[in-house]
């Protein structure tokens, strides 16, 4: 599997000429942490770049999903969820499959382009009834600012519970985000704390022993909401917070990954948000 994995990463080196070098040294960095359970580059296709074949599919009117300008140079893949609502792409994870783990980093690239709309939704990345990462506009003393959430469920009693919202707006330092910014955006959880992280840095955290599902009661996907457990970019769970603006490099590791190994997948890509800054404090 190691060799295959490396043969990956030099067939994917030598075949995406529109990366830039700052892309590709984040994909590099990817390819040296294990276990990587699915990474996405979105380098003109939605191929998982493991090799282990969980290669993400578009739904919805193709014509609304398109290629964009990547987090600093290569390419992204960009939702038009205003013209029409229904676009996003999905892997699917069925219980028993790669995605399944009790310890969990998710990591992406994100660029959220919805207008400022206090209460919008936009998901960034979910495993259907399980967990998500989401923004949520947010009206603080007039002014309508990104609020990002990371949540898990409850394993048994799926889409209830569990960690609750976790929120870069309910931090010490509550910390929002704007409109057409490039940030990386991402959570890790040992079974005992969900740990919040936006561009290398940690936001906020909570205790939760409670688990990552699917565990043995998990309802199985004939018994689910869903009908299955698939992994999502762009609509959470395939029907409401659907999504306008581009998602980029995304990985899930099946451990925690510490703070320096957070900071170094930031500072691979050399992203700087274009515009204003993220503001604390409200």
């Amino acid at each position: 599997m190691k060799g295959t994995w490396l043969l990956t990463a030099a067939l994917l080196a030598a075949s995406v000429s529109v990366a830039s070098a700052d892309q590709g040294a984040f994909a590099s960095l990817v390819k040296t942490l294990d276990p990587v359970l699915g990474y996405w580059s979105f380098e003109g296709d939605y191929k998982d770049q493991t090799g282990k074949g969980n290669d993400a599919k578009a739904s919805g009117n193709l014509d609304l999903i398109k290629f964009c300008p990547g987090a600093n140079g290569g390419q992204a893949v960009q939702f038009d969820n205003a013209t029409e609502q229904g676009q996003f792409l999905s892997v699917k994870a069925p219980i028993g499959g790669a995605f399944d783990s009790k310890t969990l980093s998710v990591f992406l690239w994100a660029n959220v382009g919805s207008e400022a709309e206090d209460g919008h939704w936009d998901n960034l990345l979910d495993r259907t009834s399980l967990w998500y990462l989401e923004t949520q506009w947010k009206d603080v003393d007039g002014a309508v600012k990104l609020d990002y959430v990371g949540r898990i469920y409850d394993p048994v009693n799926i889409q209830s519970g569990g960690s609750d919202q976790v929120r870069s707006s309910g931090a010490s330092a509550p910390t929002y985000y704007g409109r057409n910014q490039w940030h990386m955006y991402g959570w890790t959880y040992d079974g005992q704390v969900m740990v919040l992280y936006v561009d290398g840095k940690e936001i906020n955290r909570k205790e939760y022993d409670g688990g990552v599902g699917p565990v043995a009661d998990t309802p199985s996907e004939a018994d689910s909401r869903h009908g299955h457990y698939d992994i999502n970019w762009g609509a959470f769970t395939q029907s409401e917070d659907f999504t306008n603006g581009c998602m980029d490099d995304t990985v899930i590791v099946g451990r925690v990954l510490t703070p320096t190994e957070v900071q170094a997948l930031y500072d691979a890509m050399q992203a700087k948000p274009a515009v204003n800054p993220p503001t604390a404090g409200g």
